[in-house]
């Protein structure tokens, strides 16, 4: 290449430096002047819009519909697929305000709005029991199996809460009895069981209702209700064909729900269709072993005679200390990590036996071990006021600064509770405030 083309090149190579120097300078302060203009004109129109929103979803919510109306006038709804048009027919469906509901139906606001959280306006209608808003929002098209982010729909809110009426209303319309929840695939049905529902479950029933949906890890219908408690409920269950034995994907039963719950009317229903009351867990525990961890001595003294088998945890959370010896003398492991790694000293700490605290210490219990949830022996026995209980387990080393689940210290524990003489004693052991 010649020196005069290779001096050419290099005049143009910098000829279109400095152009392209001189183009970033220009540029440098023009966009900023640009972007600030852009904000200037979108924080002077959005909030020109946002304020109209605002007063039109404050107004729909008070019911107010004259000012509704006048917000309409001034073209408050010109978008009425934007979220402050769906959250002013949300608030006023939620608050049970038909006319204004009405009115912005009759404006073109959409009747499958949704809130922040996918949760429906006719699912908002239905939680909050406002029948003739439901029936408004279905005339008008709305998605009687729309669902929100969990897979909830409004049928499933309704048997919640206990809207009988609004139940129906929603199953004439095409509510599929049988939908899911995303999480554990739990069912209209097994909500109202939970709920106490009775005539819901009936109706569900009634309708075509699978009674013993597999909810994989979660629970079924039954389980429902044994945990919420009506023995009702748990007898129309049974009677419509409910299988009482069935586990859930920890092996939890029916039975074992009552008896946590000192459900004693369920736990007697159960009983007499053939629960069985020797079924375990993975880790062992049956349903007096609920019952024990929990202090329910009405469905303890139920089932405690019935039980083929009892467990050292079972001793621990009985105070049974003759058990309890016998079980460790036949080998019983002290340290056995039971449900949600529960060891026995953990289960007496929490019941208050101070007797069998002492024999499990002295038999090699460790007195830190901590539960998946929950807390020590220690936390347990500070929730618990156990004060005696707490005495034993500081002399055996426990960790005066242990902490919960929810990161709380023993000393912040026993304030919590107002156990003051807990307190004093853990501070004069060194617990840090």
């Amino acid at each position: 290449m010649s020196h005069s083309l290779i001096r050419r090149r290099t005049a143009e190579s910098d000829a279109i430096s400095t152009k392209a120097t001189l183009a970033r300078s220009i540029m440098s302060w023009i966009l900023p002047l640009v972007v600030v203009l852009t904000m200037f004109q979108g924080t002077v129109i959005g909030e020109d819009t946002d304020t109209l929103g605002v007063q039109r979803e404050d107004a729909a919510r008070a019911g107010d519909q004259a000012r509704v109306q006048k917000l309409l006038n001034q073209g408050a709804l010109a978008n009425p697929k934007e979220y402050m048009a769906q959250a002013a027919l949300i608030a006023a469906a939620e608050e049970g305000h038909l006319e204004v509901v009405r009115l912005l139906l009759d404006k073109g606001a959409d009747v499958q709005a949704e809130s922040g959280a996918g949760s429906t306006v006719l699912m908002e209608a239905a939680r909050n029991g406002h029948l003739e808003i439901a029936r408004l929002l279905l005339d008008r098209g709305a998605n009687v199996n729309g669902t929100d982010a969990d897979d909830r729909t409004a049928l499933m809110t309704a048997a919640e809460k206990g809207h009988l009426e609004i139940v129906r209303l929603l199953l004439d319309h095409g509510a599929d009895v049988n939908t899911k929840e995303a999480v554990c695939g739990i069912t209209p049905l097994i909500i109202a069981a939970r709920e106490n529902h009775l005539e819901i479950v009936k109706l569900f029933l009634k309708k075509g209702a699978d009674i013993n949906a597999d909810t994989g890890e979660c629970w079924t219908a039954l389980m429902a209700a044994a945990e919420g408690g009506d023995p009702e409920v748990v007898k129309v269950l049974l009677e419509k064909g409910a299988k009482p034995n069935v586990q859930d994907a920890y092996g939890r039963t029916a039975l074992m729900r009552a008896a946590e719950k000192g459900h004693v009317g369920a736990i007697k229903i159960l009983l007499n269709n053939e629960a069985d009351i020797n079924i375990k867990t993975e880790k062992g525990w049956t349903a007096l072993t609920w019952a024990a961890w929990e202090g329910n001595s009405e469905a303890v003294a139920l089932l405690k005679g019935q039980t083929s088998q009892l467990s050292l945890m079972d001793a621990a959370c009985l105070g049974d200390f003759e058990l309890g010896r016998r079980l460790v003398a036949d080998g019983a492991n002290v340290n056995a990590k039971t449900e949600m790694d529960r060891t026995p000293l953990v289960g007496a700490a929490k019941n208050g036996h101070g007797k069998l605290i002492e024999f499990l210490l002295d038999n090699g219990a460790d007195v830190n071990a901590k539960p998946m949830y929950g807390g020590a022996a220690l936390i347990e026995a500070v929730e618990g006021g156990h004060l005696a209980i707490v005495r034993i387990l500081l002399s055996k080393g426990a960790n005066v600064n242990a902490k919960n689940a929810e990161n709380q210290t023993v000393l912040q524990i026993a304030h919590m509770k107002g156990h003051k003489e807990i307190g004093d004693l853990l501070k004069a052991r060194g617990a840090a405030k």
